[in-house]
């Protein structure tokens, strides 16, 4: 297991590290590992992209979890240990994104939004309401409101032709409060690695008070931003605070374990202390 600790770290002494102990009246977040962040946003609390467990384990290795790629981080919270979620996000179908086996920790308590054609993929009986959402859709849960837009990257998986899944970012709004989730994207048109994306046009003006932003596996050009990438964009979208996801979790590149927060943590500078838990189970109150 990776022990290293990162040589910046934000001070967290004012916010519980028990997200039971979390206030309702404010705005707090913890890295859980890869994709996976626990909010909770004013009461409504939320999980993106759930990879709970020690291993991937994909349905084509029989659900067989020793055979999955292990965890370099331990995850900083057992589910019986979550306070209860509201809702679940999922950005799109790829192994590291949509465990199977963690979602099936869920019960109907729990509603989900999901991409486009991705409902059979739900474990049945796990989740209450369950919204498929296209680019440009939105969604009300009680105050939330989450909406979809497109990311560069793709969503494949069995079961449906090339193409017809989905893959979102999403932007939720609560009380005046903006948060954007990228999931995975690259950071130029897929369809040309020269061609630009107008991100403020894609996913809206901000300013956005929480940006979460991959910065790993950059290797692979095509689906993945570089650090530096992803600092552009939050600047784009006038981002208040940082939170790095994709990285220090799974090895599914070459790119060394600390780079990717090194990189960012030298292209932000002075702003250094915009980038938020960077250390998995780190909880920080943004507002």
């Amino acid at each position: 297991m990776l022990s290293s600790t990162p040589y910046y770290r934000v001070d967290t002494s004012d916010t519980p590290r028990d997200p039971n102990a979390w206030s309702d009246e404010a705005f707090t977040v913890s890295w859980v590992g890869h994709a996976t962040v626990l909010i909770n946003f004013y009461g409504t609390t939320i999980l993106t992209d759930p990879v709970l467990l020690k291993r991937l384990a994909p349905p084509y290795l029989g659900g067989q979890r020793n055979l999955g790629i292990r965890r370099i981080t331990e995850c900083p919270y057992e589910f019986q240990d979550l306070p209860p979620i509201d809702l679940v996000l999922l950005s799109h179908a790829h192994h590291d994104h949509w465990d199977t086996a963690s979602l099936k920790f869920f019960n109907e308590s729990t509603d989900a939004i999901i991409p486009r054609e991705t409902m059979d993929l739900i474990p049945k009986g796990h989740f209450g309401n369950v919204t498929e959402l296209d680019w440009g859709q939105s969604q009300s849960v009680g105050e939330l409101t989450v909406r979809a837009f497109k990311v560069q990257h793709w969503g494949y998986r069995g079961g449906k032709p090339k193409g017809a899944r989905g893959y979102n970012g999403y932007v939720l709004s609560k009380r005046g409060t903006k948060i954007v989730f990228f999931g995975d994207s690259a950071y130029h048109d897929r369809s040309s690695m020269r061609r630009p994306v107008n991100w403020v046009e894609r996913v809206g003006a901000g300013p956005y008070d929480l940006c979460i932003l991959p910065i790993g596996d950059y290797v692979y050009r095509h689906n993945h931003m570089s650090p530096e990438e992803a600092w552009s964009i939050y600047k784009q979208l006038g981002g208040k605070k940082f939170l790095a996801i994709h990285w220090r979790t799974f090895i599914l590149s070459p790119v060394p374990i600390q780079e990717p927060i090194e990189r960012l943590w030298k292209v932000a500078q002075e702003e250094v202390k915009d980038i938020i838990c960077s250390t998995p189970g780190e909880a920080v109150r943004v507002k």
